[in-house]
């Protein structure tokens, strides 16, 4: 007789309802009897059913089909603690029933098939994720929420500071909290002439811009847990300077990153086309300029939201501005709009972070 276990476990009592059954078939076969061994249950070609209310399976459970159909039925047909991918192949998979709870980092997979996940209050939590090949995919039903663990990148941190004495070495405050494997972002703008900038070590340039009375730069990196509470920019001449900083997650490779520069009352960060193409993605518009309280930054570009902007004290040329805004959207480019300030000579750059 061949066996059914569910994990590891061999069952002494199966049940459909609220009845308990003596033997289970797959066609003419018996996989299982009261008080017998247990082992995996696998469909081939043929299709395979669950049905019964209150189907409930625990515990590391893994099913599989191949070319047939598959589908999981019951109300509620509850799948939880520990249960590893649900996998379809070329056929068609569905998992039906009222409150079909998947919880705790349940992944579900299909190839070139249909892929639907239907039912009220389907709801998906922590990390979930789904992926279909060629075939469509559907998620379907009322209130069906995904929460925690969006595929977009998250902001998890961010810090701003200044230098509002005249340095070469621009100490940038980092984010509380860092963890090992995040990204972090700094931006950092100069008041004053234009001069030259230094990637800090360890860091790699986003972006940056050093001519025509305005100095401005990204840097970013993994994070290592080494960070500390802060970094030093060294500038080539003694400079004001204001900056922001940021720490993400849920994110892939590396950003990128295109800027501009000009003389006028709208900062305008330019059209950015990541490598990757279309995805997930967060963008950071980001604004730069000198003048400080004299010529602050009023106004974000539209649709962007977390404006963040921040002046050194002072009035003069040699002050400084830095600030920024960001969307999320599924795009293979952005043209994040303008930023509104008094005129100035300003640095404008459109990040690019890629998400999960």
């Amino acid at each position: 007789m061949a066996g059914l276990k569910l994990g590891a476990t061999s069952p002494l009592k199966v049940y459909l309802g609220a009845t308990a059954v003596s033997k289970i078939y797959f066609g003419a076969t018996e996989i299982w009897a009261a008080g017998g061994s247990g082992a995996t249950l696998v469909a081939a070609a043929g299709s395979f059913a669950l049905t019964g209310s209150t189907a409930t399976l625990k515990r590391a459970l893994k099913m599989s089909a191949a070319a047939g159909s598959f589908i999981l039925t019951g109300n509620p047909a509850t799948l939880f603690q520990g249960i590893p991918p649900l996998v379809a192949d070329a056929g068609s998979f569905v998992l039906t029933g009222n409150a079909t709870a998947l919880l705790y980092g349940r992944r579900l997979a299909a190839d070139v098939g249909a892929f639907a996940l239907t039912g009220n209050a389907a709801g998906l939590k922590r990390q979930f994720r789904m992926a279909a090949g060629a075939g469509a995919f559907a998620l379907t039903g009322n209130a069906a929420t995904l929460t925690t663990g969006a595929p977009f990148p998250l902001v998890n941190g961010t810090n701003t500071s200044l230098n509002d004495t005249l340095v070469t070495s621009h100490t940038v405050l980092l984010p509380a909290s860092i963890t090992v494997g995040e990204l972090l972002i700094i931006v950092i703008t100069l008041g004053g002439a234009s001069t030259t900038l230094s990637t800090p070590a360890g860091w790699n340039q986003l972006f940056k811009v050093e001519g025509s009375s305005r100095t401005s730069a990204g840097y970013y990196r993994v994070a290592t847990g080494s960070e500390g509470a802060s970094v030093s920019v060294t500038s080539g001449a003694t400079r004001k300077s204001r900056h922001q900083s940021f720490r993400i997650s849920n994110y892939q490779g590396t950003p990128e990153a295109t800027a501009a520069n000009s003389l006028s009352t709208n900062p305008d960060p330019p059209t950015l086309t990541p490598s990757w193409g279309s995805d997930d993605v967060l963008w950071i518009a980001f604004e730069g300029h000198r003048g400080g309280t004299s010529s602050p930054t009023t106004a974000a570009p539209s649709g962007y939201t977390n404006f963040a902007t921040g002046t050194t004290t002072g009035a003069a040329n040699d002050d400084a501005v830095c600030s920024t805004a960001r969307l999320t959207s599924v795009a293979s480019s952005e043209n994040p709009g303008v930023f509104t300030v008094v005129n100035s000579n300003w640095v404008a750059a459109t990040m690019a972070i890629r998400g999960t």
